[in-house]
């Protein structure tokens, strides 16, 4: 829907806040245990969950106990990163793909220093994945200045609160946007003029600003138009949970974390007494005295009261007794001691009672399955054994399997949104020179350990497996010793797109008669060939970066083989053999 200043006001008069209230409501949720704070969260989700479980389940004063032993951060919220840790293998598989179709080649240089000036590139796996676990019907909008003020047009982008959203309409597909409204905050000039409200709005016409001064009808003060022919604003999250909200990994797992909170927190209750001896003695006369003068009556005050002319009858605990009677590490039990020669004694002077270790061996069990269960669902099975238990490779493959359509899917909604943004902004600073992208997060993710991929290739390797699985064990390898140095990362694969017949090893590659000898000699020399390309050209990885891999790895090979030309001297061929006569 286009928005216009005669259509603006009838449409925020009705708008579907409900619809946006349960969509901030379903955050409130993923943000009690995904939200790290050192204080008591203040959302209705924490509330809902204190009545849903101590209040309801509990007498009062058990009630208290379990809010008393609350923690924060709260227990779950580890557990939701470690969840997402493990996720986050998603920006991690070895073959993934960035492409950009540009008409002039400057212009892709250009953005791909765009890029890094606006920090585009990392923006997903930190800013993007954090929204993630606790805000992710947040929406990503592609923004411009009303005046350009540069030789190129300088979008800019970010994330805006499902809580910001005044109204939204979303495409027939569910994916796309028609139109977004969301509110901002007067800026000190537009208060002094009176305005109270602002408003910034987008569709697949323009960019708009609205403002409202106190008890009247919103206005249109700017119009910016843009060529997209598209809304440039998007979901963050592609997967629909229902209307207005996207359903994030963990969001099915909601209720299940709720009850591992209740029950970690109950846990503890359970922590304060049963693993700790109860030593069991002859009660003594208690010696306590109130401030009334009323001594200690079977563990009760006894008192009576008059107020008003009447005489009220009041029984409290006595307060030494009541301490002795709590459960806990070093706890003193006092029964009643015999009364005469009469009374049955069965019991020693004093008797210890072990804890209850069953109890909190069972608990922990019943724990660690619910964590685990969960861990399972958002995660995937993984391929590693369970509980010492060996397993065949079928089982293996299954469950690297099972994580991998969970990072696939994943991936699949990062890779729409990160298209979008690169592709909306790349056409407002380009316009027509912008052809298209691809983005690809790849489907081979770092499921084994480095060992495990090293082991496979050289198994590979002996059984004569053909080249292309040797390839992927090869880059599994590669990628998993240098995830953590990127710079090193994009060394040693662009170093493996040039080095002749990687999985040849220097002491084989002689061997193999039908090999042309200048590629042999090249794969002999490479990391002197390397040496002297860097010293005429600078570090290779720099080397025209920004243009497609294709062109480079063409440009890098015909310099290397360049070099060999000047120094490859054709080997004299073989003696005849001497006839004998």
């Amino acid at each position: 829907m286009v928005i216009t200043q005669e259509n603006l006001n009838r449409i925020l008069k009705g708008r579907r806040k409900i619809q946006l209230e349960d969509a901030e409501e379903y955050e409130n949720r993923l943000g009690l245990h995904g939200i790290e704070t050192d204080k008591a969260p203040n959302s209705n989700a924490f509330k809902k969950f204190l009545n849903e479980y101590p209040n309801s389940l509990l007498p009062n004063d058990k009630a208290d106990t379990f809010k008393s032993l609350i923690t924060y951060p709260l227990p779950t919220v580890s557990l939701i990163k470690e969840i997402y840790s493990e996720l986050w293998k998603v920006f991690d598989a070895q073959n993934k793909v960035e492409s950009f179709t540009f008409e002039n080649e400057e212009n892709l240089i250009d953005f791909q220093s765009y890029r890094q000036s606006i920090k585009e590139p990392n923006y997903w796996s930190s800013t993007a994945w954090e929204l993630l676990k606790t805000k992710v019907n947040s929406i990503v909008v592609i923004d411009l200045d009303a005046e350009q003020t540069t030789d190129k047009p300088e979008p800019i982008f970010f994330s805006i609160p499902i809580s910001s959203v005044v109204y939204l309409d979303e495409s027939d597909n569910q994916e796309n946007l028609e139109t977004l409204i969301w509110k901002g905050t007067p800026i000190h000039e537009q208060k002094s003029a009176g305005i109270e409200e602002i408003i910034y709005i987008y569709d697949k016409l323009s960019y708009q600003v609205a403002t409202r001064k106190s008890n009247s009808e919103w206005f249109i003060e700017f119009t910016t138009p843009h060529d997209l022919g598209y809304c440039p604003a998007r979901y963050l999250w592609t997967d629909r949970r229902s209307e207005m909200q996207r359903s994030a990994p963990h969001g099915s797992e909601l209720g299940n974390l709720d009850w591992i909170l209740y029950q970690t927190i109950s846990g503890r209750n359970l922590e304060l007494y049963a693993g700790f001896p109860i030593i069991t003695t002859y009660e003594e006369n208690c010696s306590y005295v109130s401030e009334d003068g009323i001594s200690c009556d079977g563990g009760y005050i006894n008192n009576y009261i008059e107020k008003d002319g009447i005489t009220k009858y009041e029984q409290t605990i006595c307060p030494d007794c009541d301490s002795r009677s709590l459960v806990g590490p070093g706890s003193v039990k006092q029964v009643p001691a015999p009364k005469d020669n009469l009374d049955a004694d069965l019991m020693p002077a004093a008797e210890i009672t072990k804890g209850d270790t069953d109890s909190l061996e069972w608990f922990e069990s019943s724990l660690d399955s619910k964590i685990a269960k969960v861990k399972l669902n958002v995660v995937g099975a993984g391929g590693e054994p369970n509980n010492n238990q060996a397993k065949n490779q079928k089982q293996i493959e299954s469950g690297f399997e099972n994580k991998q359509t969970i990072l696939s899917n994943i991936a699949r909604n990062l890779e729409k949104i990160q298209k979008f943004t690169l592709d909306t902004i790349a056409r407002l600073r380009y316009g027509n020179d912008f052809d298209n992208s691809v983005i690809s997060y790849g489907n081979k993710f770092f499921l084994q350990t480095e060992s495990e991929a090293l082991d496979n290739y050289n198994k590979a390797k002996k059984e004569g497996l053909p080249n292309y699985v040797l390839e992927d064990y090869r880059l599994s390898m590669l990628h998993k010793r240098y995830r953590n140095d990127p710079d090193m990362l994009k060394r040693v694969t662009l170093l493996d797109y040039l080095e002749p017949l990687p999985d040849y090893s220097l002491d084989n590659i002689n061997t193999v008669t039908f090999i042309d000898q200048k590629v042999v000699f090249k794969k002999m020399n490479f990391n002197d060939l390397i040496k002297r390309f860097e010293l005429e050209h600078g570090n290779i990885v720099k080397f025209r970066e920004g243009i497609d891999l294709n062109v480079r790895i063409a440009k890098i090979n015909e310099i290397l083989d360049k070099y060999v030309e000047e120094t490859f001297v054709e080997p004299p061929p073989p003696p005849e053999p001497v006839n004998k006569q």
